[in-house]
């Protein structure tokens, strides 16, 4: 399904996702991970990214994930695009939400190996 509108980013965002993280290599694979707001950006944006981060380690630490390629053919995303909000060097967006919250909650998907934690 191709949504008019999908691609469009949001401009005035300057920052990363993952730049909101104090050790930005932990985008989406730390469940409580330390969050700051950079230089440059805002509490609203650091909101954004928390949520964008805990939503990818929901998925990803899942017993079985749903896989990167079916989630991208289902919303109608690149695979690039989607690998890019995983990893944080995209924000996520309306349809990256969408994918990411079903991701979380998809029945086959429900966390049940313990995940690694903060330092």
């Amino acid at each position: 399904m191709r949504i008019p509108g999908g691609n469009h980013l949001d401009r005035q965002k300057t920052l990363l996702p993952r730049d909101y993280l104090e050790c930005p290599e932990e985008f989406g694979a730390i469940r409580g991970a330390s969050f700051a707001v950079p230089p440059g950006g805002d509490a609203m944006s650091l909101d954004v990214a928390r949520l964008q981060h805990e939503l990818v380690v929901i998925w990803r630490t899942s017993l079985r994930p749903p896989s990167l390629t079916m989630l991208a053919r289902r919303f109608g995303m690149s695979k690039a695009s989607l690998s890019r909000i995983a990893t944080g060097k995209r924000w996520m967006g309306d349809v990256g939400a969408t994918v990411l919250v079903y991701a979380a909650r998809h029945p086959s998907s429900m966390p049940t190996r313990p995940t690694p934690t903060a330092r």
